[in-house]
Protein backbone atom coordinates (compact mmCIF):
# COMPACT_ATOMS: atom_id res chain seq x y z
CA UNK A 1 0.00 0.00 0.00
CA UNK A 2 1.23 3.60 -0.92
CA UNK A 3 0.35 6.59 0.99
CA UNK A 4 1.29 10.19 0.46
CA UNK A 5 0.71 13.06 3.24
CA UNK A 6 1.21 14.60 6.41
CA UNK A 7 -0.01 13.93 9.80
CA UNK A 8 0.60 16.94 12.08
CA UNK A 9 1.42 16.68 15.60
CA UNK A 10 0.12 19.36 18.24
CA UNK A 11 0.67 17.60 21.30
CA UNK A 12 0.76 14.14 22.74
CA UNK A 13 2.81 12.09 24.95
CA UNK A 14 5.94 9.66 24.47
CA UNK A 15 7.24 7.31 26.84
CA UNK A 16 10.62 5.98 26.60
CA UNK A 17 12.73 3.80 28.29
CA UNK A 18 16.34 2.72 28.04
CA UNK A 19 19.10 0.68 30.63
CA UNK A 20 20.51 3.96 32.47
CA UNK A 21 17.63 5.96 32.28
CA UNK A 22 14.06 5.29 34.20
CA UNK A 23 10.58 5.17 32.42
CA UNK A 24 10.16 8.60 30.94
CA UNK A 25 7.16 10.57 30.04
CA UNK A 26 7.54 13.35 27.48
CA UNK A 27 5.52 15.86 26.20
CA UNK A 28 5.07 15.60 21.93
CA UNK A 29 6.00 19.48 20.72
CA UNK A 30 4.05 21.30 18.25
CA UNK A 31 5.22 21.26 14.49
CA UNK A 32 6.31 17.38 14.61
CA UNK A 33 4.87 15.31 11.88
CA UNK A 34 4.92 11.93 10.32
CA UNK A 35 5.12 12.11 6.73
CA UNK A 36 4.56 9.69 3.61
CA UNK A 37 5.89 9.86 0.46
CA UNK A 38 5.21 6.22 -0.41
CA UNK A 39 5.39 2.85 1.21
CA UNK A 40 3.15 3.41 4.04
CA UNK A 41 5.23 1.09 6.44
CA UNK A 42 8.56 3.21 6.04
CA UNK A 43 7.32 7.16 6.44
CA UNK A 44 9.54 10.06 7.49
CA UNK A 45 9.44 11.23 10.89
CA UNK A 46 9.82 14.52 12.75
CA UNK A 47 8.91 14.14 16.30
CA UNK A 48 10.72 16.07 19.23
CA UNK A 49 9.23 15.42 22.68
CA UNK A 50 10.47 17.33 25.98
CA UNK A 51 10.44 17.32 29.52
CA UNK A 52 10.90 19.99 31.88
CA UNK A 53 14.03 19.52 34.02
CA UNK A 54 14.95 22.19 37.07
CA UNK A 55 18.91 22.33 37.97
CA UNK A 56 21.34 24.46 39.76
CA UNK A 57 24.00 26.23 37.52
CA UNK A 58 26.39 28.28 38.95
CA UNK A 59 30.53 29.05 38.34
CA UNK A 60 32.85 29.94 40.27
CA UNK A 61 32.71 32.83 42.89
CA UNK A 62 29.15 33.36 41.83
CA UNK A 63 25.69 32.18 44.00
CA UNK A 64 24.36 29.47 42.15
CA UNK A 65 20.48 29.65 40.56
CA UNK A 66 17.76 27.17 39.14
CA UNK A 67 17.71 27.33 35.51
CA UNK A 68 14.17 25.56 33.84
CA UNK A 69 15.66 22.67 31.17
CA UNK A 70 13.67 21.19 28.26
CA UNK A 71 15.41 18.21 27.75
CA UNK A 72 13.76 15.37 25.64
CA UNK A 73 14.52 13.18 22.38
CA UNK A 74 14.33 13.88 18.90
CA UNK A 75 12.94 11.29 16.14
CA UNK A 76 14.17 12.16 12.68
CA UNK A 77 14.51 9.91 9.40
CA UNK A 78 12.29 7.13 8.29
CA UNK A 79 10.89 4.45 10.30
CA UNK A 80 13.05 1.85 8.43
CA UNK A 81 16.46 3.63 9.46
CA UNK A 82 15.48 5.75 12.89
CA UNK A 83 17.50 8.35 13.89
CA UNK A 84 17.65 9.05 17.45
CA UNK A 85 19.20 12.29 19.51
CA UNK A 86 18.66 13.53 23.14
CA UNK A 87 18.13 17.29 23.18
CA UNK A 88 18.67 20.03 25.86
CA UNK A 89 17.50 23.77 25.74
CA UNK A 90 17.55 26.29 28.06
CA UNK A 91 14.64 28.65 26.63
CA UNK A 92 14.03 30.89 29.63
CA UNK A 93 18.32 31.08 30.72
CA UNK A 94 19.80 33.15 27.81
CA UNK A 95 23.71 33.04 29.34
CA UNK A 96 22.97 28.68 29.56
CA UNK A 97 21.25 28.60 26.31
CA UNK A 98 24.41 30.59 24.81
CA UNK A 99 26.65 27.84 26.62
CA UNK A 100 24.39 24.92 24.88
CA UNK A 101 24.94 26.75 21.05
CA UNK A 102 28.48 26.62 21.13
CA UNK A 103 28.44 23.11 21.84
CA UNK A 104 28.61 20.22 19.57
CA UNK A 105 25.51 17.91 19.35
CA UNK A 106 26.76 15.29 20.78
CA UNK A 107 28.26 17.04 24.00
CA UNK A 108 24.57 18.23 24.12
CA UNK A 109 23.32 14.87 23.99
CA UNK A 110 25.45 13.58 26.73
CA UNK A 111 24.50 16.62 28.82
CA UNK A 112 20.92 15.55 28.09
CA UNK A 113 21.42 11.93 29.12
CA UNK A 114 23.70 12.73 32.39
CA UNK A 115 20.34 14.77 33.18
CA UNK A 116 17.73 12.28 32.95
CA UNK A 117 19.86 10.33 34.76
CA UNK A 118 21.11 12.26 37.68
CA UNK A 119 18.99 15.40 37.69
CA UNK A 120 21.75 17.50 37.45
CA UNK A 121 23.53 20.11 34.92
CA UNK A 122 27.24 18.39 34.58
CA UNK A 123 28.63 20.94 32.37
CA UNK A 124 32.28 21.51 31.87
CA UNK A 125 32.67 24.27 34.42
CA UNK A 126 29.86 24.49 36.30
CA UNK A 127 29.97 24.01 40.13
CA UNK A 128 27.28 24.50 42.82
CA UNK A 129 27.75 24.86 46.38
CA UNK A 130 31.50 23.61 46.00
CA UNK A 131 30.45 20.11 43.65
CA UNK A 132 32.93 21.05 40.66
CA UNK A 133 31.75 18.43 38.31
CA UNK A 134 34.84 17.86 36.41
CA UNK A 135 35.46 14.62 39.05
CA UNK A 136 35.47 10.84 38.74
CA UNK A 137 31.80 10.65 38.95
CA UNK A 138 31.16 12.89 35.68
CA UNK A 139 33.97 10.99 33.68
CA UNK A 140 32.75 7.84 34.45
CA UNK A 141 29.34 8.53 33.53
CA UNK A 142 30.37 10.21 30.24
CA UNK A 143 32.31 6.92 29.27
CA UNK A 144 29.42 5.24 29.97
CA UNK A 145 27.09 7.72 28.08
CA UNK A 146 29.15 7.33 24.90
CA UNK A 147 28.25 3.26 24.90
CA UNK A 148 24.59 3.74 26.03
CA UNK A 149 23.73 1.06 23.45
CA UNK A 150 26.79 -0.97 24.53
CA UNK A 151 27.80 -3.37 27.31
CA UNK A 152 24.88 -3.71 29.95
CA UNK A 153 25.24 -1.64 33.11
CA UNK A 154 23.68 -0.79 36.17
CA UNK A 155 23.23 2.09 37.71
CA UNK A 156 21.43 3.57 41.18
CA UNK A 157 21.15 7.23 41.92
CA UNK A 158 19.41 9.10 44.97
CA UNK A 159 19.14 12.11 46.27
CA UNK A 160 18.93 12.72 49.99
CA UNK A 161 18.18 16.33 51.79
CA UNK A 162 19.96 16.62 55.22
CA UNK A 163 19.51 19.72 57.69
CA UNK A 164 22.89 20.15 59.31
CA UNK A 165 22.40 21.18 63.08
CA UNK A 166 25.83 22.52 63.83
CA UNK A 167 26.12 25.11 61.19
CA UNK A 168 22.06 25.49 60.41
CA UNK A 169 22.55 24.98 56.76
CA UNK A 170 21.79 22.39 54.65
CA UNK A 171 23.48 20.01 52.10
CA UNK A 172 22.38 17.72 49.44
CA UNK A 173 23.71 14.10 49.65
CA UNK A 174 23.68 12.64 45.64
CA UNK A 175 24.18 8.58 46.32
CA UNK A 176 25.35 6.52 43.66
CA UNK A 177 26.34 3.11 42.60
CA UNK A 178 27.92 1.13 39.25
CA UNK A 179 28.10 -2.48 38.64
CA UNK A 180 29.03 -4.08 35.83
CA UNK A 181 29.36 -7.81 35.19
CA UNK A 182 32.68 -9.57 33.27
CA UNK A 183 33.58 -13.37 32.40
CA UNK A 184 29.98 -14.49 31.31
CA UNK A 185 28.67 -13.14 34.93
CA UNK A 186 31.81 -15.11 36.83
CA UNK A 187 33.29 -11.37 38.06
CA UNK A 188 31.15 -8.61 39.14
CA UNK A 189 32.64 -4.92 39.93
CA UNK A 190 30.77 -2.56 42.38
CA UNK A 191 31.53 0.91 43.00
CA UNK A 192 29.85 3.28 44.97
CA UNK A 193 29.72 6.71 46.82
CA UNK A 194 28.11 10.21 47.35
CA UNK A 195 28.59 13.77 46.02
CA UNK A 196 27.80 16.38 48.55
CA UNK A 197 26.31 20.18 47.55
CA UNK A 198 25.81 23.01 50.02
CA UNK A 199 27.12 25.21 52.08
CA UNK A 200 28.27 22.81 54.97
CA UNK A 201 30.27 20.36 52.53
CA UNK A 202 33.80 19.85 52.61
CA UNK A 203 36.15 20.63 49.92
CA UNK A 204 38.27 17.38 50.62
CA UNK A 205 34.93 15.16 50.43
CA UNK A 206 35.97 11.85 48.36
CA UNK A 207 33.93 10.50 45.35
CA UNK A 208 34.65 6.79 45.65
CA UNK A 209 33.41 5.46 49.55
CA UNK A 210 32.67 1.69 48.69
CA UNK A 211 34.56 -1.19 46.20
CA UNK A 212 33.39 -4.18 46.00
CA UNK A 213 34.70 -7.61 43.54
CA UNK A 214 32.57 -10.51 43.74
CA UNK A 215 33.86 -13.67 42.42
CA UNK A 216 30.78 -16.55 41.30
CA UNK A 217 32.03 -19.98 42.66
CA UNK A 218 29.41 -22.10 41.44
CA UNK A 219 27.03 -22.42 38.21
CA UNK A 220 23.74 -21.74 40.16
CA UNK A 221 24.85 -18.53 41.39
CA UNK A 222 24.27 -18.97 45.19
CA UNK A 223 28.14 -19.05 46.29
CA UNK A 224 30.19 -15.86 45.90
CA UNK A 225 33.80 -14.36 47.35
CA UNK A 226 34.08 -10.89 48.44
CA UNK A 227 36.56 -8.56 48.42
CA UNK A 228 35.51 -4.75 49.76
CA UNK A 229 36.36 -1.64 50.97
CA UNK A 230 33.45 0.57 52.71
CA UNK A 231 33.38 3.66 54.26
CA UNK A 232 30.35 4.79 56.40
CA UNK A 233 28.88 7.06 58.82
CA UNK A 234 27.06 5.08 61.27
CA UNK A 235 26.26 7.85 64.01
CA UNK A 236 27.39 11.03 65.62
CA UNK A 237 29.35 9.19 68.44
CA UNK A 238 30.82 6.55 66.49
CA UNK A 239 31.76 8.79 63.23
CA UNK A 240 33.48 7.69 59.97
CA UNK A 241 33.49 3.51 59.78
CA UNK A 242 36.02 2.25 57.09
CA UNK A 243 35.98 -1.45 56.64
CA UNK A 244 38.36 -3.68 54.52
CA UNK A 245 38.13 -7.35 53.91
CA UNK A 246 36.92 -10.89 52.32
CA UNK A 247 34.06 -12.47 53.15
CA UNK A 248 31.58 -15.46 51.34
CA UNK A 249 28.41 -14.31 50.28
CA UNK A 250 25.37 -16.94 50.00
CA UNK A 251 22.55 -16.34 47.77
CA UNK A 252 19.48 -18.64 47.49
CA UNK A 253 16.08 -18.23 47.04
CA UNK A 254 14.66 -19.92 50.32
CA UNK A 255 10.46 -21.09 52.47
CA UNK A 256 12.80 -21.70 55.62
CA UNK A 257 16.26 -20.62 57.04
CA UNK A 258 17.60 -24.01 57.25
CA UNK A 259 17.39 -24.14 53.28
CA UNK A 260 20.14 -21.49 53.07
CA UNK A 261 22.51 -24.59 53.92
CA UNK A 262 21.20 -27.17 51.36
CA UNK A 263 22.81 -26.54 47.98
CA UNK A 264 22.57 -29.63 46.40
CA UNK A 265 18.75 -31.55 45.96
CA UNK A 266 18.49 -35.33 47.85
CA UNK A 267 19.02 -38.48 45.29
CA UNK A 268 15.78 -40.34 45.63
CA UNK A 269 16.66 -43.75 46.57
Amino acid sequence: MLLTGRYSLMSGEMKYQIPIIPLKTFNIQNGSYVEWTGNIMNPQLNITATERVRASVGEDGKTSRMVGFDVGIALSQRLENLGLAFTLSAPEDASVQDQLNAMSVEERGKLAVTMLVTGMYMAEGNSTGGFNVNNALNSFLQSEISNIAGKALDINVGMETVDDADSGGKRTDYNFQFAKRFWNNRFRIVVGGKVSTGSTVQQDETFIDNVSIEYRLDNSGTRYVKLFHDKNYESVLEGEIIETGVGIVLRKKMSHLGELFIFKSKKKK
